[in-house]
């Protein structure tokens, strides 16, 4: 039993840093040919399908009782993330070289009116659900949790850098693309961003135990 939940545990993590790592791999579009782009977004939309399975008993039990604190965010984070997700997914077949073959427009105003804000968006709520439910958080050793505060603070910039803003409020109707942008540069904006709505997540989370300590003292 202890073995199989070691390996479900193994299993839910190689998950989880996939789908980051896909997903941060998606932003950087323009480094990547558009066939890949195109699968890879299939992909992600698969392992998202399969992080649900993985954590279903999660899911069954927000059926028991009403969600209140980190339940009732982790719950909305996990529904927003999904119908980002489907209509992403969606959207970018409609826009696919796929779609095209078969007689679609290519590049229709409304699917690519959807997909960009939604996938901005999308990857920032993955950063706090990520940061939600991390394990350990607050057992972190100094050094780990300067690296991330230090990556956090980038990330301010990178989220104003890279205008997530704009394409959020839907204000941007194309990728702004710049061809001269080193990929590791962009990278490691991307993560930055990650990681600073990983750590808003880990607060949430933090604030959700410290008001369980407070409570059980009462």
């Amino acid at each position: 039993m202890v073995e199989k939940q070691g390996r479900d545990r193994r299993g839910g993590i190689v998950i989880d840093v996939s789908l980051a790592l896909l997903a941060t791999a998606l932003m950087m579009r323009q480094h990547f040919p558009a066939m890949l782009h195109q699968i890879c977004g299939v992909l992600f939309g698969i392992l998202i399908a399969i992080h649900i399975c993985q954590h279903r008993a999660w899911i069954a039990s927000l059926k028991q009782g009403k969600p209140e604190g980190k339940r009732l965010v982790g719950a909305f984070l996990m529904a927003a993330i999904l119908a980002c997700t489907f209509i992403m997914v969606a959207s970018g077949l409609a826009m696919s070289t796929w779609a095209s073959a078969l007689g679609v427009p290519a590049g229709t105003g409304t699917a690519r009116a959807l997909h960009l804000p939604l996938s901005h968006l999308c990857y920032c709520l993955m950063g706090m659900h990520a940061g939600l439910h991390a394990k350990g958080v607050g057992k972190l050793p100094r050094p780990a949790v300067t690296v991330w505060s230090l990556l956090a603070a980038m990330g301010i910039w990178s989220f104003a850098a890279l205008d997530f803003g704009s394409y959020i409020m839907g204000t941007v109707g194309f990728a702004l693309i710049d061809h001269s942008k080193p990929a590791l540069l962009d990278f490691a904006q991307y993560i930055s961003v990650f990681a600073l709505f990983m750590l808003v997540g880990a607060a949430l989370q933090q604030i959700h135990l410290e008001r369980g300590r407070n409570s059980s003292k009462h």
